[in-house]
């Protein structure tokens, strides 16, 4: 059977016994604020084409981290600037056992008939991690992103700093999807996850952030905030139709 579906005009994947669990974007961005809707909004109005070109960069950008872990040199096209540096990173790990999709046989039941690998919790959500890789003995979990501008791991001081409030709002978006799939990753492929960081790709520089103990369990509080948030908001559909 296949993985993968839409429903309602958002994504979805199927567990081993056939239930559909929305992805981990579809929870946060259903449960995202009123207030982030509407500056996601402003911005596409106010740079058209912005969205299909950040697309475009994070797939191309994806598609080398793949050829690299592969073996096969990259080809980041008119995106060089966001590949720079990059096998730097990925250099620091001894042995890749995901990249979008399972690189170990031993996880081929997170495949389905369509070729797309996802992993699910039971607790109602599924999804695709980007890498999974062993450093110095342990196992991690790596979420890679382009970004025209850094990531920042702190709320700004300057509240009037726009460029770095939305570099903290990426880094909090992220973070949140980092520690929900790695309880996905631990349900689905009984392998428990001894860290996680992301690999955030600019045009000036590429950042490393690795999430100590403390931070990844407040950012598992707020993934189960965000959870159980998106499935009152579902029940409550279900009711208003009925």
């Amino acid at each position: 059977m296949p993985t993968r579906i839409t429903i309602d005009g958002y994504r979805h994947y199927f567990d081993l016994e056939g239930n559909p669990f929305p992805s981990v974007t579809t929870v946060l961005s259903r449960t995202a604020s009123e207030k982030s809707k509407k500056s996601l909004q402003s911005w596409a109005e106010k740079n058209p084409g912005g969205m299909e070109e950040a697309s475009a960069r994070g797939t191309a950008i994806h598609a080398c981290v793949e050829a690299w872990i592969r073996g096969v040199d990259p080809d980041p096209g008119e995106h060089g600037a966001y590949w720079q540096g990059l096998d730097k990173h990925l250099e620091r790990y001894s042995e890749f056992l995901w990249s979008e999709r399972p690189l170990v046989p031993e996880w081929g039941h997170t495949v389905g008939d369509d070729g797309i690998a996802r992993v699910w919790h039971p607790s109602g959500y599924a999804g695709c991690p980007d890498i999974i890789a062993k450093r110095g003995g342990l196992v991690g979990l790596l979420d890679l992103k382009t970004s025209v501008r850094p990531y920042h791991r702190w709320f700004p001081r300057d509240k009037k700093d726009r460029t770095a409030f939305s570099g903290y709002m990426k880094f909090r978006k992220c973070a949140t999807q980092l520690a929900a799939y790695s309880k996905a990753i631990e349900h689905t492929c009984q392998q428990p996850v001894d860290f996680v960081g992301m690999l955030v790709s600019t045009p000036e520089i590429t950042q490393c952030f690795i999430l100590d103990g403390q931070e990844r369990q407040k950012y598992e509080l707020v993934w189960a905030q965000r959870l159980a948030e998106y499935q009152r908001l579902v029940e409550l559909e279900k009711r208003l139709i009925a």
